[in-house]
């Protein structure tokens, strides 16, 4: 709630001016909206479909390989 309060005692002492800008930050935040999450899933289940026929530990894998390296 820290944050809240500075912000809010930071808007007090601004002009009109500024508090419009400020508004109109606001406005566009709120606008924004996230990419869905479908997308996130369809490449997900994409990779899934490409490696479903590699056997072993990819994990397990890494960590031989790093090993190697030292």
């Amino acid at each position: 709630m820290l944050l809240k309060q500075r912000i809010i005692h930071e808007l007090e002492s601004l002009p009109n001016d500024d508090l419009l800008v400020i508004q109109q930050m606001i406005r566009a935040l709120k606008a924004a909206k996230p990419l869905p999450r479908q997308t996130d899933r369809k490449a997900y289940l994409a990779t899934r479909e490409a490696l479903k026929n590699c056997g072993g530990s990819w994990a397990r894998d890494i960590l031989q390989q790093r090993e190697e390296r030292l």
